[in-house]
């Protein structure tokens, strides 16, 4: 049902609306303006949202795809004039709205050759390549592992934030490969060192293991091979002991 508010000067508001034939006071007159306000800044807010996840996915295709809470800084400058307009607060609850971030558990594994996840487990906005060359993964077991794409997000752990290129496939769980982190095996000083304890896993700058090894030796060396580290390990019985005579 349509509706008007008329104001005439030197007189009360009225509102035309088929039916009724009255003037509306002060009070009701400002819950009306309040009402007509808010849905269309609530029309506004959703279609301010519908451009800006669009201009975010095409941004973060044209950079590399990476997912972060911050706005890109290449948004078409038509959409950047509107959000201008916007209070803070509803810039803010605006961004949380269209920039997704999800939190998943992550183990890391020396026996992995990529950083691997589910599709269902990357955030919303993040864009996954497809896996064109249609090659998958094999298990510990030999089965097949789908490979469904590649996708890049931005991670945010209890002591820093990294990027992780993933492998999007059927996994159940999420694995940061030790080879993808350390880096490629040719690379003259690596990305970072991966140090184990019995009580953590530590990623630190590239050359400590090398200054750790200089005054300590080894008791086993798994040398890198691919996106593994392998060793030869030659095994015997324990002889056995006779029966005490």
């Amino acid at each position: 049902m349509g509706f008007r508010i008329v104001e005439l000067a030197g007189e009360t508001p009225q509102c035309e609306i088929p039916g009724l034939h009255r003037a509306f006071t002060q009070e009701e007159t400002a819950d009306l303006y309040d009402e007509v306000r808010a849905k269309v800044s609530v029309e506004k807010r959703l279609s301010l949202e519908t451009r800006l996840q669009a201009d975010i996915v095409a941004a973060q295709a044209a950079r590399g795809r990476q997912q972060c809470k911050e706005l890109p800084a290449d948004l078409s400058m038509e959409l950047l004039e509107d959000l201008a307009l916007l209070e803070a607060d509803e810039l803010e609850e605006l961004i949380a709205n269209t920039v997704d971030e999800v939190t998943i558990q992550v183990a890391i594994d020396s026996g992995s050759c990529a950083n691997v996840a589910h599709k269902d487990d990357m955030p919303r906005g993040a864009i996954i390549e497809p896996n064109l060359d249609d090659k998958h993964f094999s298990g510990a077991g030999g089965d097949r592992i789908k490979k469904h794409g590649t996708c890049r997000t931005k991670c945010v752990g209890a002591v820093g934030e990294f990027i992780t290129d993933w492998s999007v496939a059927e996994v159940t769980r999420s694995l940061h490969s030790v080879s993808k982190v350390t880096g490629p095996e040719d690379h003259p000083v690596g990305h970072h060192d991966v140090l184990f304890n019995n009580k953590r896993c530590c990623v630190v700058q590239p050359g400590i293991v090398e200054l750790i090894m200089k005054k300590v030796k080894a008791i086993a060396e798994y040398k890198r091979s691919g996106g593994l580290y392998l060793d030869d390990s030659t095994m015997s019985s324990f002889a056995r002991q006779g029966p005490a005579r």
